[in-house]
């Protein structure tokens, strides 16, 4: 411990401080940039199938009497006044014998194109069908508008905090300066040169984060070139949806790396033996440390949605007590609560003996906990405790936030259920947490709830097996 005091005389806290936010930075624009592209194309794909099912049942509406006459005028009537409204590439209509009635075909090889074909009824009786088909090509141009964006928002975000990195630390040690110059090469493109760093073990292991951040996002280009590439040969489907479970699995592994370390360094940080920090050093280290705990909750919350929804998810049952657990929730969020002045507390004084996997429950804390935070205005309150039951305990979280509407309660636990809200605009986040709690309440035997009124807060409920006499 004496070699690391010594090496930190040669280098400032500070220093070390901006060293992780630059890196925290821009694996949080990775991730979300990551997000926000598969939810933006899913949508776009949402949008275009509601459009191909609303034409076709227009045409199935307009078609079906003259189908049924065998009218041929009258259907390529119908079926012009269409073409005149809607960018049909492929106009197709048959009658129930197979005698194509009307076609217009403007397909063009090489072009992507999204079919839909519908049999026509009339009176309950299969009088023929119709397949139509329309151009692709937005969705590609808005694919690549998004990914133009987030690039653009990711280079500005970059070059914002290199300026203000430059303004506190102009007279920066040689291997912080090294390292400064690897970030810029990252964020710019340059993902070859290999990052190594001399000095303290704390620059050290930054220096091991940041190379194993730069083989991540260099992986995370490359697959993301070969699925542009592979986009253009597969339908915008299935094998799309696949792809994306993978490549989300493959990053939240490789960005998840990177934080162990980082997390390691902070925690040395704190300790006396390496120096004593002012008032104001340690508020910044319990910040970043906080929002460095922040961003491994969502990455965790990215892992536990993909073993959950493949039924993968392994728990580790075990004698636990409640009180610890509340402690233990209580240490960990206590840091991010200063920035809004929360009055953060443990309102329960029973310590009931439980079954469960402390992980998991944890982790489902961090979701309720962290959701109250972003909804809860400043000077707020935050209260967590337990209440016990003759089988079970019950857990709960509750907030004077601005609370949720009845009519938006029942998608929360759902995937991507965000409440559109100030707040959530601000805060962001990836949208599984409250899905991943319920998956995981479930899985060790348990069952979640809100209540919740508007303009009074919400409280978020999870119940728990108690250990029986002679386990």
């Amino acid at each position: 411990m004496g070699s690391i005091k010594q090496n930190l005389e040669n280098v400032s806290i500070a220093r070390k401080l901006m060293g992780v936010l630059v890196i925290m930075t821009l694996l949080v624009m990775i991730i979300f940039g990551v997000i926000n592209y598969f939810l933006l194309v899913n949508q776009l794909n949402e949008d275009l199938d509601i459009r191909l099912e609303e034409d076709t049942q227009k045409l199935e509406e307009d078609l079906a009497l003259h189908l049924w006459h065998l009218d041929n005028p009258l259907v390529e009537r119908v079926s012009n006044n269409h073409l005149l409204v809607k960018s049909f590439s492929l106009l197709r209509i048959t009658n129930d014998f197979g005698e194509l009635m009307y076609e217009a075909d403007n397909l063009d090889e090489g072009k992507g194109y999204a079919f839909k074909k519908m049999d026509v009824f009339y009176e309950g009786e299969k009088v023929g069908n119709v397949e139509i088909a329309v151009s692709t090509a937005q969705i590609e141009i808005a694919k690549n508008a998004i990914i133009s964006s987030t690039f653009v928002i990711l280079v500005a975000v970059s070059i914002s905090v290199s300026v203000v990195s430059f303004l506190i630390s102009r007279s920066i040690s040689r291997p912080i300066i090294y390292l400064k110059e690897s970030a810029e090469k990252i964020t710019s493109g340059n993902l070859e040169s290999p990052i190594t760093a001399g000095g303290s073990q704390e620059i050290v292991k930054l220096s091991k984060s940041m190379e194993q951040m730069r083989k991540s996002v260099k992986k995370l280009i490359e697959t993301e070139k070969n699925l542009d590439v592979a986009e253009h040969k597969i339908d915008l489907d299935k094998k799309l949806a696949k792809e994306k479970e993978e490549f989300v699995a493959m990053i939240t592994h490789d960005l998840k790396q990177p934080l162990v370390p980082i997390l390691g360094s902070l925690d040395l940080l704190r300790l006396p033996e390496v120096g004593e920090l002012n008032e104001m050093q340690k508020d910044s280290v319990d910040e970043i440390h906080a929002r460095a705990t922040l961003l491994l909750s969502m990455i965790e919350n990215l892992v536990s949605a993909q073993k959950l929804g493949a039924d993968a998810m392994e728990y580790d049952i075990e004698e636990l007590s409640s009180k610890d657990i509340l402690n233990e929730c209580l240490k960990t969020h206590s840091p991010i609560m200063k920035d809004k002045k929360i009055k953060y507390f443990d309102s329960s004084t029973e310590d009931i003996k439980i079954k469960g996997d402390e992980k998991r429950i944890q982790e489902t804390l961090t979701n309720l906990v962290q959701n109250a935070h972003d909804f809860v205005p400043e000077n707020g309150e935050i209260e967590i405790g337990m209440n016990d039951g003759e089988k079970q305990v019950t857990f709960f979280v509750k907030d004077n936030g601005e609370g949720i509407p009845k009519d938006k309660q029942d998608k929360l636990f759902k995937k991507y259920g965000q409440v559109k809200s100030k707040a959530s605009r601000q805060y962001g986040g990836t949208g599984l947490g409250l899905a991943v709690s319920k998956g995981l309440v479930e899985g060790m035997g348990g069952k979640i709830w809100l209540e919740s009124k508007v303009g009074k807060g919400t409280t978020f409920f999870f119940t728990l097996p108690k250990l029986n006499k002679g386990e």
